[in-house]
């Protein structure tokens, strides 16, 4: 028996598709002609970060760093830690943090200050290697 090959509308080569996405909300004109103040344009803030971890299975934080930049403009950077941290890892953060001038702050200071303050309420574009992991380090037990 000779099989004819399937043509590409056949319901062999269909499969379901799924989409997720967010849509923002239509750009209103004012009564003036004018866009109204509430549209949606890109953010000119970035957030960079990474994590660095524990090489158990659990991969628990220990401590990341980050950069918060407005255009090409360097507004913010420092290291977060996680607060249980042990006292001589802790103290090395310390000693690059002041001789680098970077800000050292805890996982719960850098998530309500840079990940809320910054790239939530600015609507920062975030930028990671790995970001779904590396947020995920950033949840608060």
């Amino acid at each position: 028996m000779i099989r004819k090959p399937c043509s590409p509308t056949s319901d062999v080569d269909r499969l379901p598709i799924i989409v997720r996405a967010y849509a923002p909300s239509p750009r209103v004109k004012a009564p003036s002609g004018k866009r109204s103040p509430n549209r949606r344009d890109a953010s000119e803030w970035t957030l960079v970060f990474d994590t660095e971890t524990t090489t158990d299975a659990a991969q628990r934080l220990r401590f990341g760093t980050f950069q918060v930049r407005e255009g090409a403009e360097l507004r913010d950077v420092g290291i977060f830690f996680d607060s249980h941290l042990p006292a001589d890892e802790l103290s090395v953060l310390h000693e690059h943090a002041a001789e680098h001038k970077l800000r050292l702050l805890s996982r719960a200071e850098f998530v309500e200050e840079v990940f809320f303050g910054i790239a939530y309420d600015y609507r920062a574009t975030i930028v990671g290697f790995n970001l779904p992991f590396d947020i995920s380090r950033l949840a608060i037990t």
